[in-house]
């Protein structure tokens, strides 16, 4: 993402490296499908806490996929270079969303699968 970002303005390039991109974002989005957080909650049954968080990053995550494929829908084919000057700034605003979502992640999620190792251990 860091190298698409500083060569936001070369369209040829960017346009070159969206498929590269998709893939890891959907491998990304396929690792926390609805049967991790269905264990999970399993896992917390007895944590209401833990299942209003595990409850919110499932749909936080759901909304964050659905920016995406709009998103990548936009630009996923050749456009003109009219269109692709709207790139840059959808680019920065939906990497900022993605990267919100890493850090909702390291503070809520990534403690919860620490404790649940913690516990099958």
């Amino acid at each position: 993402m860091y190298a698409i970002m500083g060569s936001i303005r070369r369209t040829a390039y960017i346009q070159d490296r969206m498929p590269e991109l998709s893939e890891k974002i959907m491998v990304y989005f396929k690792s926390q499908d609805d049967e991790f957080y269905l264990y999970l909650n399993k896992k917390f049954a007895d944590n209401e806490q833990a299942l209003k968080m595990l409850e919110f990053l499932s749909c936080d995550l759901r909304y964050v996929r659905a920016k995406y494929l709009k998103f990548i829908e936009r630009y996923a084919d050749t456009m003109s270079e009219i269109a692709w000057r709207n790139f840059p700034r959808e680019f920065n605003e939906f990497s900022r969303e993605l990267m919100g979502r890493f850090q909702i992640e390291r503070e809520y999620l990534i403690p919860l699968l620490e404790q649940l190792a913690q516990k099958m251990s």
